[in-house]
């Protein structure tokens, strides 16, 4: 179980915790505060959850594991990896090195 309890406040309203893919890539169901740069776009196995619901949501997914579930977060998580990340980065600097603005 991957937890993300966070405080929402001015801090937290602009991050995204990496942990999150961290935690999916393990195959582990996440409970987390529903932190807007995560509820924008939420990956496959985050729950949401907030300070009232949170040990609910935990217990809930504790007891409904399984291994298929595990391997399908393990799966879709991959696209997060930081080896995917730099392959983008990269391909983006290709990108942007083409383009007509750049050669100046």
């Amino acid at each position: 179980m991957g937890l993300v309890p966070y405080c929402l406040n001015e801090y937290t309203r602009g991050v995204f915790p990496l942990k999150v893919f961290e935690y999916l890539a393990a195959g582990l169901a996440v409970v987390t505060t529903p932190l807007p740069s995560v509820v924008s776009s939420p990956p496959y196995g985050v729950r949401f959850a907030d300070s009232d619901d949170f040990v609910p949501a935990v217990l809930e997914e504790l007891g409904s594991f399984s291994g298929d579930e595990a391997a399908l977060r393990r799966q879709r998580a991959m696209g997060h990896s930081w080896g995917a990340r730099v392959a983008d980065a990269v391909a983006l600097v290709h990108r942007l090195l083409e383009t007509p603005d750049a050669r100046r």
